[in-house]
């Protein structure tokens, strides 16, 4: 208890390694832990999430939902859901507000809970709907919002977040088909503008040579930051 203690207090470390580490410990603990021995360790962290005066302790709990959101099972994610998704939409709309790979990592966690639920929608059809229903058309907006704008040649952090934003998408179609078509229209044409710009500069960069691709360049996870990467997101 002790130890689980202090590695909570220092989620919001600011120097980003041992924030990482202390991250991937608390995910590493509660996997065991939690929620049976470390009841109050969700509350924690959505505390941290929400808290705007401490931008180290959004960055450290988002590191740690991040790392184990894929772990959550039908028993805890149905109760998560409602106070987990209100905070996630939060960060990953308020452009002033949080960076890039904060708003990315947000959309990474939605990612990795929306594919649970769709696991779970086999079994437990009208739960997952009713649990996604009312926040649904909120999402599509926020996604367009992020796909609307013409992609920038010179900007990887955005190319990160509208990845983030089409696995996304892509997974609500695969799990909630029927509920996503009923909203769909209003993220068509910005996905088609998303789509339709990276082209162009994917020609610029990759084919003429007269941009900066960012051939190699990774996120804090180690994850592929590059033109090519996104292109690829793009078209799967």
């Amino acid at each position: 208890g002790v130890i689980r203690n202090l590695l909570l207090q220092s989620l919001d470390d600011p120097y980003r390694k041992i924030c990482t580490a202390v991250g991937m410990a608390v995910a590493s603990i509660a996997q065991y832990d939690w929620p049976e021995e470390w009841p109050e360790l969700m509350s924690i962290l959505l505390k941290l999430i929400s808290d705007q005066t401490n931008m180290n302790g959004v960055r450290g709990a988002l590191r740690c939902l991040a790392l184990f959101s894929g772990d959550l099972d039908d028993k805890l994610l149905p109760k998560l859901v409602p106070v987990l998704f209100p905070c996630l939409y939060t960060i990953a709309s308020s452009v002033n507000v949080y960076d890039s790979s904060m708003r990315r990592r947000a959309l990474a966690i939605l990612h990795s809970c929306i594919a649970t639920l769709g696991v779970m929608s086999g079994v437990f059809e009208r739960e997952t709907r009713e649990l996604m229903t009312p926040m649904l058309k909120t999402w599509l907006e926020q996604f367009s919002s992020i796909l609307s704008p013409p992609v920038s040649s010179e900007d990887p952090e955005d190319w990160g977040l509208r990845m983030e934003v089409v696995k996304s998408l892509t997974q609500m179609v695969q799990s909630f088909p029927k509920l996503v078509l009923s909203e769909f229209s209003v993220i068509l044409e910005p996905l088609w503008q998303t789509f339709a710009s990276c082209l162009r500069v994917y020609e610029l960069a990759s084919i003429q040579g007269m941009d900066d691709s960012y051939a190699g360049r990774t996120d804090s996870d180690g994850g592929d930051q590059s033109l090519e990467a996104f292109i690829i997101q793009l078209f799967e």
